[in-house]
């Protein structure tokens, strides 16, 4: 839907172009929640830090045993190249 009105609905005014999203601006940045999650994170951490940490570091656990089995599973298996003569740095 074009901005300013025109006499053709085939011709489209320049800044209908530029602006073509029928969203309003608080929801094309991301409706507040950047700014809701900056404000309440920090707050929010520090009440329960002994919870987020333990919980970070389970998942952290959990991450490197599943790259660790990837590794072995798939990226050791593809064959490598010779160097041709020139060291890995």
């Amino acid at each position: 839907m074009p901005i300013f009105s025109s006499d053709s609905e085939d011709e489209v005014a320049p800044s209908s172009k530029l602006f073509s999203r029928e969203r309003s601006v608080h929801t094309l940045l991301g409706g507040g929640q950047g700014i809701l999650s900056l404000e309440t994170l920090p707050f929010l951490y520090e009440r329960y830090e002994k919870e987020v940490d333990y919980l970070v570091g389970k998942v952290y656990r959990r991450m490197r045993k599943i790259y660790r089995k990837f590794d072995s599973k798939v990226l050791d298996k593809i064959p490598r190249g010779p160097m041709n003569g020139k060291k890995a740095k």
